[in-house]
């Protein structure tokens, strides 16, 4: 580049630079820096007010609690080993913990004006030693003594290291305030201009600053001892810091201002650029909602504005996708979606997918017996593991509905094995459930047991909800089915549709078919009951030891209430239990119900009082008359409480050492 003559080129007092420099100063000199005091000061007093108001809160509560005859009874050193002055020290310990106050002490006047230690929270000093802090703080006696005088509470000035006097004109003080930020606030030039008169106490700088309540101790109304609380004042330089940060980013906002204001009068053209430099700062700070004001023409900066334009268009949609599927999906899933943006059509579809629900059998039972915060334990403890699980088949969670979970397999990616997924998914859920149930019973907490529904059937997905509040989900007939299948499961046990049956058929384990009927539809439905799976996600559940049922001498009695869709019937009918095993019993119904029927239980033990309500489901019928519905059933709990579960355990023994003994 050409050097311009020497007539041309711009002197150093002409330049731009030196100008912008001069400019600056001026602002830091004329706006920021009064500016910045006047925050630093309303900073200090609104925190001095602050510890003053609780040290009154303090000293209220104190005075109240101390007994003025108790106190005016403490006049030697021996009476410190009574246990009167130990209920007076009890109180002053009290107030510094409970109120964070350094320093509780209670103190007398002697005839000579002075005051003596009756107690201290430190318990440092004996009774009647004169109170040293009105030797080092002469100002402290005076606002003691006014105390004494006027029989009310004071709260004294601030006092310690670097105390200004308040009584300073305003620009002066204003000044010893900024100079407590630099070395010469060590100087004794400072100390006696900037401190209180008379305080030669204070050139200890490096003491903490203190606030300080006296509060009066009255019997009959005449004042008999003074309640001093001392609190360090060290907070207030945390929340002065905060303030001063607030000026500074101020300043810096004022500075921004200044630029941008000197841009644009000494250089219009650089404008685009500017925006364009503003706009990448936003975007590099993960603010992805700026505008790019359009090109004016076609130059370099022109087609940077164009081009920059376009990238942030690209990340506004990797961020979209990002948001929408994040805290759905697994990672690879969403890499996969951003990798192959043309696999992903946002907005409504009909696709085929594979629904997953979950269900805690009888947990509002379950936590309506436990604390809240174990309640809330219980189920992030079980919601962790189970998203953990999800996560890793690659399933997407629609939504959490109390203890119960919605996901589904295939979309917003579908895959062949989508069925296989959620299958195998399933088992290992289950198989978690065991190990969580190792911890519960570590923890004295209830085991829990779940079922879970499958089904596989064509939905609407996409992007549900507002422009403000939307989530990627599903809707159709299929997730009802879903629901309804997992409905009829007990705990442990996985039921999968026919739909899904047809696409695992031959790697799935089943271990039993059941025919159910589903309201609204006249043909009976195939449920197949999974133990585990072959192939690529091979897979099982825990093996279920047989139950071995024990036949009652006398048959248990009991009432029973139907139970549909967790609504409870007002109905109420008798039956009794005649056989018991560890999780399922049989029973004798006097109002026979259909099979899958869920009914509350409430047994009848007169030696054992109220029993907790328990839950269970017909899963069979017994007798010569089994049918479509019986009165001799096989009931499988769903829900039992710690009471009823140590009354059955107890029949069953009871009931095992008769037979026992009848067979000798």
């Amino acid at each position: 580049m050409a050097t311009p003559p020497a007539g041309h080129r711009i002197t150093a007092h002409r330049s731009i630079v030196l100008k912008n420099i001069v400019l600056f100063v001026l602002i830091l000199i004329v706006a920021v820096l009064p500016l910045a005091i006047s925050h630093y000061e309303d900073s200090r007093d609104a925190e001095i007010k602050a510890l003053t108001a609780k040290l009154e809160v303090a000293a209220e509560r104190g005075i109240a609690r101390l007994d003025p005859v108790a106190v005016v009874s403490m006049t030697e050193p021996e009476h410190a080993q009574t246990s009167v002055y130990r209920s007076i020290l009890n109180v002053l310990q009290e107030l510094e913990q409970n109120f964070e106050v350094d320093d509780a002490i209670l103190m007398r006047r002697e005839d000579d004006g002075r005051y003596t230690y009756i107690a201290l929270g430190s318990n440092d000093y004996d009774i009647g030693e004169y109170v040293e802090i009105h030797d080092w703080f002469p100002p402290t006696y005076e606002a003691t003594e006014e105390t004494w005088q006027q029989g009310t509470i004071m709260s004294s000035r601030l006092f310690g290291g670097k105390v200004i006097d308040e009584y300073l004109p305003g620009t002066l003080h204003s000044l010893c305030r900024l100079f407590t930020f630099t070395p010469l606030s060590t100087t004794q030039l400072w100390h006696r201009i900037c401190s209180p008169a008379g305080i030669n106490y204070n050139f200890d700088f490096d003491l903490p600053q203190f606030v300080q309540v006296n509060a009066p101790v009255t019997l009959r109304t005449e004042v008999v001892a003074i309640l001093m609380l001392n609190k360090f004042a060290n907070p207030v330089a945390a929340a002065v810091r905060a303030k001063t940060l607030q000026v500074i980013g101020l300043t810096l906002g004022i500075i921004v201002a200044g630029l941008i204001l000197f841009g644009y009068a000494s250089a219009r053209m650089l404008r685009p650029l500017q925006n364009l430099t503003t706009a990448a700062g936003e975007v590099a700070q993960g603010n992805l909602d700026v505008d790019i004001p359009p090109a004016r023409n076609q130059d370099e900066v022109g087609r940077l504005a164009v081009a920059f334009g376009t990238m942030l268009e690209g990340l506004r949609q990797r961020d979209f996708i990002r948001d929408t599927f994040g805290r759905y999906l697994s990672k690879e899933v969403v890499e996969e979606v951003l990798g192959s943006p043309d696999g992903l059509k946002l907005g409504g579809e009909m696709r085929e997918i594979t629904i997953l629900v979950s269900d805690l059998r009888g947990f509002t039972a379950i936590a309506s017996r436990l604390d809240p915060h174990d309640v809330i334990d219980i189920l992030n403890r079980y919601l962790g593991r189970m998203v953990d699980i999800l996560t890793r088949y690659r399933g997407t969670i629609d939504e959490f509905q109390g203890d119960g979970i919605l996901a589904f397999f295939g979309a917003p990616l579908e895959a062949e094995d989508d069925q296989e997924r959620a299958v195998a998914c399933a088992i290992e859920m289950q198989t978690a459930l065991v190990q969580i149930n190792a911890e519960q019973r570590q923890r004295r907490l209830p085991e829990l047991n779940m079922g879970i529904g499958i089904n596989t059937g064509d939905v609407i997905v996409g992007n549900i909800g507002s422009e403000t509040r939307t989530k990627y989900g599903a809707v159709g007939s299929t997730i009802n089915e879903a629901y309804r299948i997992e409905s009829y499961t007990v705990g442990g046990q996985i039921l999968i549709s026919p739909s899904v049956y047809h696409h695992v058929q031959d790697v799935v384990r089943i271990q039993s078919v059941e025919e159910v009927n589903f309201k609204g539809l006249s043909a009976a439905v195939r449920l197949y009951d999974v133990v585990g799976i072959q192939g690529k996600y091979a897979c099982a559940l825990p093996k279920r030891t047989p139950e071995t049922f024990i036949t009652l001498a006398t048959p248990l009695p009991m009432t029973y209430f139907s139970v549909d869709d967790k609504t409870v019937s007002e109905q109420v009918f008798a039956g009794s239990i005649t056989r018991l095993a560890a999780s399922s019993a049989e029973a004798v119904l006097a109002q026979p119900m259909p099979l899958h029927s869920n009914l509350k239980l409430h047994l009848e033990a007169v030696e054992c009082g109220g029993l907790s309500e328990a839950y269970a489901k017909i899963v069979a019928f017994t007798g010569d008359d089994a049918s479509a519905s019986s009165a001799h059933v096989c009931l499988g709990f769903t829900s039992l409480p710690e009471d009823v579960q140590g009354f059955l355990e107890q029949q069953r023994t009871s009931a095992y050492q008769e037979a026992q003994a009848s067979s000798v």
